[in-house]
């Protein structure tokens, strides 16, 4: 094969927070140009990413104890997806979809909260939420809330046709619930939060550019938990996102942790790679490969930001079911690449 002098790097652990990435020593690497190998489909060239971080709102509560009806409210069905690739689908947060539930509820009549709960991944957006109340006249409570609860589900009924909720009266007695004011907090937290998109590209078309999804919101003896994944494909909208919510936190009482951060891979609108692969496809097929950035997290922002004059492109041969068992790579498209790969690096001396 003819090809300039080539480091191959192989990494691990991409998908949970780009930690083999992260600890790679760059002073081994000589080139400033890369060839990503990390797309799922063989006619589209990545040009940019998101970069994301994890930010975690820890809210304090206090408890006391109150007699009445145990009422479990789930809400289920919703169609959920990946905070990244799914988030301009409209599709509905089930943990901010409680935060109203909750305030329709204390218009109905008085309840205390034992606890709420949804999602399990920061990065997903949650398909289910449960919270758990009690109550003095449990049956006048369900009826009043189911009556809220059907206007909802016929407002969302067009994006979540598979919405579904249930109202389980349980057992009465003497539970642990959090203050009242504590749970108006919450309830005022989940209605005002950001959640969703921030801000659109305006160079890139259909890109979201800046996002946020709750995506674990947990209930512990003494605090709530909340987890966003924040994402944007500048520096300077990630941090100013965080910022946002850092003010909004401590507003609320509540404390904060940052973690999980990676950097994004911004476009570059003089990127020599980006030609030269455009130019190399369209001889090849007689086409022009679609140019485009996702709002996802690629290894590229971390070369990126220890790399000058840092160059690259992400490419990849057809795959589907991407992170699940029914993983499926196309063979005749892993050629397509190879091809393409080769001609790359020909071209490249």
């Amino acid at each position: 094969l003819v090809h300039p002098p080539v480091a191959a790097v192989f990494t691990t652990d991409e998908e949970i927070g780009m930690i083999g990435a992260k600890a790679l020593d760059f002073s081994l690497l000589k080139g400033s140009r890369m060839i990503n190998l990390d797309t799922e489909h063989p006619d589209n060239v990545i040009v940019s990413c998101a970069g994301g971080s994890d930010f975690e709102m820890i809210m304090p509560v206090a408890r006391e104890q109150k007699k009445g009806t145990r009422v479990r409210i789930t809400l289920s069905g919703l169609t959920g997806g990946h905070s990244g690739a799914e988030i301009d689908k409209g599709r509905v947060n089930a943990d901010i979809l409680v935060g109203r539930v909750l305030n329709e509820a204390e218009k109905v009549c008085e309840f205390s909260l034992i606890s709420v709960c949804g999602g399990d991944k920061g990065n997903a957006i949650p398909r289910r939420c449960e919270a758990e109340v009690v109550v003095d006249d449990a049956k006048a409570f369900v009826d009043g809330l189911t009556a809220a609860l059907n206007v909802i589900k016929k407002e969302i009924s067009d994006r979540e046709k598979d919405f579904s909720y249930s109202l389980e009266i349980m057992e009465q007695g003497t539970f642990d619930v959090v203050t009242d004011s504590c749970r108006h907090n919450l309830v005022h937290t989940l209605l005002t939060v950001p959640n969703g998109i921030m801000d659109m590209s305006a160079t890139m078309a259909n890109l979201v550019e800046t996002s946020l999804n709750l995506g674990i919101l947990e209930t512990a003896e003494e605090h709530i938990r909340m987890l966003f994944a924040l994402r944007s494909n500048k520096t300077t909208a990630l941090r100013f996102l965080e910022e946002r919510l850092r003010a909004m936190a401590v507003f609320a009482g509540c404390s904060v942790c940052i973690s999980g951060q990676y950097p994004p891979w911004e476009f570059r609108d003089n990127s020599y790679m980006q030609r030269l692969y455009k130019e190399i496809y369209s001889d090849m097929f007689g086409e022009t490969p679609n140019v485009t950035a996702i709002h996802a997290g690629l290894e590229c922002g971390v070369f990126d930001s220890n790399i000058e004059n840092f160059d690259c492109i992400s490419i990849g041969p057809e795959m589907s079911g991407i992170h699940t068992t029914e993983e499926k790579l196309s063979i005749s498209s892993t050629e397509k690449v190879y091809t393409l790969v080769k001609e790359l690096l020909k071209k490249s001396i």
